[in-house]
């Protein structure tokens, strides 16, 4: 038996069962592939998230696998004229990077390894659900 049960381990399962175990709640992650998925499709997070990593003891992890933006981002047109500039140096005000690109496989299995890693925690993978029964 289980407190809670999280169909999906992308990123955000993986960050809920790390945040709700180490908060001592038994969880159960169930993904429906056998093994991480190793191309990268998120490339980017804030200084917010950077606070999340931070609150589930992952800070130091995360840090190693993601490189801050160091100027700006923009946008172009056709013509190779600037559309939208964004300026991501620098700290946000909760001390993170403004901005921070990373490689998703590598922050999933920095964060799959933290949530396995606790007893409360236990990940199925290859269990696809189809539904799901209150009892």
């Amino acid at each position: 038996m289980y407190d809670v049960a999280i169909v999906g381990f992308g990123p955000v399962g993986q960050m809920l069962a790390l945040l709700l175990g180490r908060a001592g709640h038994d969880v159960i992650a169930l993904e429906r592939w056998p093994r991480p998925y190793d191309l990268p499709r998120a490339v980017h997070f804030d200084h917010e998230i950077g606070r999340i990593f931070q609150a589930a003891g992952v800070a130091g992890e995360v840090r190693a696998v993601t490189d801050p933006v160091p100027d700006f981002y923009e946008w172009r047109n056709a013509a190779g004229e600037p559309l939208v500039r964004i300026d991501w140096s620098g700290n946000g005000p909760s001390g993170w990077p403004t901005a921070s690109f990373f490689c998703q496989p590598q922050l999933e299995a920095v964060l799959a390894r933290a949530a396995e890693s606790l007893p409360t925690v236990t990940v199925r993978r290859g269990c696809e659900v189809t539904g799901l029964r209150l009892g």
